[in-house]
């Protein structure tokens, strides 16, 4: 069967225009039909958002049944991190924090979700990485013992904002070093398949960082990848499908 996965930076429901609307980003997305949605910079009834929950205005929209949520931070009376929302029941879910930060003084997260997808299990990483390289790296080697050490294997998928060659320069502004290679991603390529991928995703207008990523291992055949060319964050979301 095919299964359509969307991983999408939503910035806090900020269609990059100022205006927060977590309607429109759904209503939107819904378009693809996916199967799995990986969430990032997700804000639970924070004053910046209204004191709404975005991960229920999001679900609630795409009319899936099953979320989980891993707050990275607290942040204006609420809490800030990662979601998924699955159109298959979600059997268990575990969030996975960044040590405290040496340099970006904010907490990153990887959120974990295993999936009954008709009888077939998968474990899905949604993940932020930190702006920081050396947190980035940090935080890769301990996701690769994590796994090792837990013994995770099979059919996974991996998602998320992987942050690679961001610098930044304060008052959340970056400039981008762009390499042939980054050390905290060849980590993650020791376990997971990346697909032949190389489209910048950040900026939406001039994006200049190649840096949203849906990767995979397992028995799951990749089918394909693309870019969603639509501006409804800072970042374009990013579309893959499978057959499993």
């Amino acid at each position: 069967m095919k299964y359509k996965v969307i991983t999408f930076n939503m910035c806090h429901g900020d269609n990059n225009n100022g205006i927060i609307d977590v309607i429109n980003q759904s209503n939107i997305l819904k378009e693809y039909n996916a199967d799995l949605i990986m969430l990032q910079e997700v804000d639970i009834c924070t004053s910046r958002s209204e004191f709404k929950n975005q991960l229920y205005e999001f679900k609630k929209n795409f009319d899936f049944e099953y979320s989980c949520f891993g707050s990275n931070i607290t942040y204006k009376e609420g809490w800030y991190g990662n979601a998924i929302l699955s159109r298959y029941p979600i059997v268990s879910s575990e969030n996975y924090l960044t040590t405290t930060p040496e340099y970006s003084k904010e907490t990153k997260g990887m959120l974990h979700a295993e999936i009954n997808v008709d009888g077939k299990y998968i474990n899905v990483f949604n993940m932020h990485l930190p702006v920081f390289e050396k947190e980035r790296i940090t935080f890769s080697e301990a996701i690769i013992k994590m796994m090792v050490r837990n013994n995770i294997s099979g059919d996974i998928i991996l998602g998320g904002d992987f942050n690679f060659g961001k610098i930044p320069l304060g008052n959340h502004r970056y400039k981008v070093k762009k390499l042939n290679s980054y050390t905290e991603f060849e980590n993650i390529k020791k376990i997971f398949q990346c697909p032949d991928f190389s489209v910048n995703t950040w900026p939406t207008g001039n994006p200049i960082a190649d840096i949203d990523k849906i990767m995979y291992s397992g028995d799951i055949k990749f089918d394909e990848i693309r870019r969603l060319n639509v501006e409804i964050s800072d970042h374009y979301p990013v579309y893959a499908e499978f057959t499993i």
